[in-house]
């Protein structure tokens, strides 16, 4: 089941920062294109900041790389360091940015 992104069912994979971050872009390392044949699996060794683009995507987070919860990644957030990531698209525009903490 995809969740929505909430402090308290998100607290074991990282925070979700507050909104006005979306707007800036100064900090951005990388800017990915999602598309359906791309399903990497991440593992953040430093905090990650992760921010939606151009359409709602899902990101799912593991704590040990086997179980994974869903989120629609609406909000800006940050992955705490040894947390396993990926994304999927919702849409073939989807995108997401990717940020140094």
């Amino acid at each position: 089941m995809i969740q929505h992104l909430n402090p308290v069912d998100f607290q074991h994979f990282g925070t979700i920062l507050p909104e006005r971050t979306r707007e800036s872009g100064a900090d951005a390392l990388d800017t990915l294109d999602l598309t359906s044949d791309n399903h990497k699996i991440y593992q953040s060794h430093i905090p990650v900041g992760i921010r939606p683009g151009e359409c709602t995507a899902i990101l799912s987070v593991s704590t040990d790389g086997q179980t994974f919860s869903d989120f629609y990644l609406d909000k800006p957030i940050c992955v705490n360091a040894g947390i396993f990531f990926s994304f999927h698209a919702l849409h073939p525009e989807s995108a997401v940015l990717v940020t140094g903490a």
